[in-house]
């Protein structure tokens, strides 16, 4: 695994807070953004060993944080959040010098999870939820075409056309290279904490025509199994053909 922000951390901003209602509640959120305003984006490139959790009314993605060098990076992006408040904390807009700086780093909460049943912290990225399912855009492109872009390449010249596909499980693309396309959301001031979250946005995966069996692909789904596995009965060699198969032949 690695990650790629869309920004350098050091660069990220926090804007000014402003009132949003969430579930009936008021609550105060802050955008993080680059110097241009822009939202925060997070790629993860990993190896895919994770599904959609469903929970009903909504959905989630656990990504696993098992590298040192990224586990790094969130922890440096914890304490640049922080900072950031910390430095915003006397003026008007925020707290106005009414809470001390060791409580803003108590009450924040990381953009890691942490359970006691699991060896390994965790992204947990939110997914889109429509008509009572996940759904997730996968945006799939053949390495094939991805070299034939000049490495000078820019704008149109360097767009790749990828195919689409609305998932509801990610089950397809397990042990497959895949890339999260994570955006950061607002900082939430509740009552008792502050914290963000992460959505996921999509799901980008990279194949080589070399890994592709055609054959299999369509004697293998739910169509054709059955066909398949009656052509391989009557193929099969007898037992007495393979005995006759075992015989040294005469002289």
């Amino acid at each position: 695994m690695h990650l790629e922000l869309s920004t350098p951390i050091e660069q990220i901003e926090l804007q000014a807070p402003v009132m949003n209602i969430v579930n009936k509640e008021k609550v105060a959120c802050v955008k993080l953004t680059d110097a241009q305003g822009n939202p925060i984006t997070l790629h993860i490139h990993t190896t895919a060993n994770e599904d959609i959790n469903d929970a009903g009314n909504r959905a989630y993605v656990d990504v696993e944080i098992r590298e040192p060098a990224c586990l790094d990076i969130a922890q440096q992006l914890n304490e640049h959040v922080i900072q950031k408040v910390i430095e915003k904390h006397n003026s008007p807009e925020w707290f106005n010098k009414e809470i001390p700086e060791n409580v803003i780093r108590q009450v924040f909460e990381s953009f890691m999870e942490k359970q006691k049943s699991r060896e390994h912290s965790f992204f947990r990225l939110k997914t889109p939820y429509k008509h009572k399912r996940p759904q997730v855009p996968v945006y799939t492109v053949c390495e094939a075409e991805i070299a034939k872009v000049p490495n000078d390449a820019t704008g149109d010249d360097a767009a790749i056309e990828a195919d689409e596909t609305i998932v509801a499980s990610l089950a397809p693309y397990t042990g497959k290279q895949v890339c999260y396309e994570v955006q950061i959301e607002p900082l939430r001031f509740l009552k008792t904490q502050f914290r963000t979250s992460l959505r996921l946005v999509a799901v980008h995966h990279t194949y080589n025509t070399d890994d592709v069996d055609f054959t299999e692909l369509i004697l293998n789904n739910e169509v054709h199994r059955e066909e398949k596995d009656t052509c391989l009965l009557y193929t099969s060699p007898s037992p007495r053909d393979r005995q006759k198969s075992r015989m040294p032949s005469s002289a």
